[in-house]
């Protein structure tokens, strides 16, 4: 652990320990209402422009329906560093694809493993062995050399189904939209407790993904699995080298430039693009994981502050991103909040109430907040499967344990994460280690080939 990581710790928990001692009695209740209020309020916010969303189905299936014989181009990029455990598999998925016509650009970063000799073999892709320069500047580099005007970038560990690129793709019949996001589930959500809540917490952020589209504020399209327009990503230059999270900080850029020139876009998602990946097994992986993506979120949101509440970036200006900014300081306020009442209820003479009455409080806020997330994961579970049409068998059941015991334990996992991410900024550290979530290490099945 950095001597930064652990200053942060250190003072975080001198807080919660002195906290109880500096707040007046009063001051318990209003600071843990406050945090939840607000929490609510976006949650409501989310829920209204889902459902609206959903209910139109303006950019989940307005697109043309997929005509026969009417092939599309595609440039498919993966970047891969050291993934010769995984890739041929998705390549392998890769070949199964109905409706496009495609070429597969692999731009190994670095790889040591074997992976450059297992892909020589396949003619029918194009390979760039690159020294270890990074995730962005391999998607770049494969970028340059890409032929179709429409780019799907790729996780070497994302398997497709054969329409889902077909699907993605559509969308860009419209010459407005810039940007599309698939729908990307866990693969191997049975594997552990942690891989079932991250998997409900994937179908949550895909379905409110809907809802931000409909407002035309969507700021993510998974690098695991999205489209870009060739001509914008060479208008803007690529992806960002320096970035944590390349995927998210180029959709920020997509608005600012399009805002600045006053001109119409969109960016939206498809529930029917459907794709799998794989999630961290291990505690250890998943923390690594979210201190990088928070930690890209922070950083991508300080390199354009200026959008915040600028009202020439109309909704996205004025309500979105002060919304994120809010969340880049919750965490933290979180974990006071719940420290608070922790404390609260075993020092009941800190609150503003007799000791059975703050016990009764606390009890009940606690249980009300469980409610209320039992409710939004149920909620967003039955629309997920009218979204996806209930075909995949692979995302159908998740135990009910899961949904239940999500907000007790999956959220102070996110709060680890992210003590960890305001120490890479402060360290300013431009680096992540990339790790293999299942370190079983599957032998390619040597029937794997390419095709196009």
């Amino acid at each position: 652990m950095s001597k930064s990581i652990l200053l942060i710790i250190t003072i975080v928990f001198c807080a919660l320990v002195l906290g109880p001692f500096l707040l007046p009695p009063t001051a318990w209740l209003p600071v843990s209402a406050a945090y939840w209020i607000y929490e609510l309020l976006v949650t409501l916010l989310v829920l209204v422009t889902t459902f609206f969303a959903l209910r139109k189905r303006n950019h989940l299936m307005e697109a043309p329906t997929l005509r026969k014989g009417d092939h599309l181009g595609v440039s498919i990029l993966i970047a891969a560093h050291n993934e010769a455990s995984c890739i041929l598999k998705t390549l392998q998925s890769i070949t199964e694809l109905e409706g496009v016509d495609y070429e597969v650009i692999v731009a190994s970063d670095g790889s040591t493993d074997g992976m450059n000799e297992l892909l020589m073999q396949r003619l029918e892709i194009t390979l760039l062995k690159l020294p270890k320069v990074g995730k962005a500047a391999a998607l770049n580099a494969a970028f340059k050399v890409a032929r179709h005007q429409i780019v799907v970038t790729l996780d070497a560990d994302t398997r497709l189904e054969p329409l889902s690129v077909a699907r993605l793709i559509e969308a860009f019949r419209d010459p407005e939209v810039q940007a599309v996001g698939g729908w990307v589930f866990v693969r191997n959500q049975r594997s552990s407790w942690l891989t079932h809540w991250q998997f409900l917490e994937y179908v949550r952020n895909l379905l409110w993904r809907n809802g931000l589209a409909h407002l035309g504020v969507l700021l993510q399209v998974s690098g695991a699995f999205g489209a870009f327009r060739r001509e914008t990503l060479q208008r803007l230059g690529g992806f960002d080298h320096s970035s944590l999270t390349e995927d998210y900080e180029i959709v920020y850029r997509i608005h600012r430039d399009f805002r600045s020139r006053g001109e119409r876009y969109r960016i939206l998602t498809r529930s029917d693009a459907i794709a799998y990946t794989e999630a961290p097994e291990g505690y250890q992986d998943f923390i690594a994981q979210r201190t990088r993506w928070f930690a890209g979120f922070i950083r991508t949101l300080w390199a354009y502050r200026g959008m915040i509440g600028n009202p020439a970036f109309g909704r996205l200006g004025l309500l979105m991103l002060p919304i994120k900014t809010l969340d880049a300081l919750l965490p933290l306020y979180a974990v006071l909040t719940w420290f608070a009442l922790a404390a609260a209820f075993v020092h009941p003479r800190w609150m503003m109430f007799g000791n059975r009455t703050n016990m009764l409080l606390i009890g009940s806020a606690f249980l009300m907040k469980w409610a209320a997330d039992i409710t939004v994961s149920v909620l967003a579970w039955k629309w997920h499967l009218e979204a996806t049409g209930n075909k995949e068998d692979a995302v159908r059941s998740l135990p009910l344990i899961s949904i239940v015991s999500e907000s007790w334990f999956f959220s102070w996992f996110r709060q680890v994460a992210v003590l960890g991410s305001y120490g890479m900024l402060f360290t300013k550290s431009g680096h992540w280690k990339q790790r293999r979530w299942n370190h079983l290490i599957t032998t390619p099945s040597s029937g794997a080939s390419v095709v196009k």
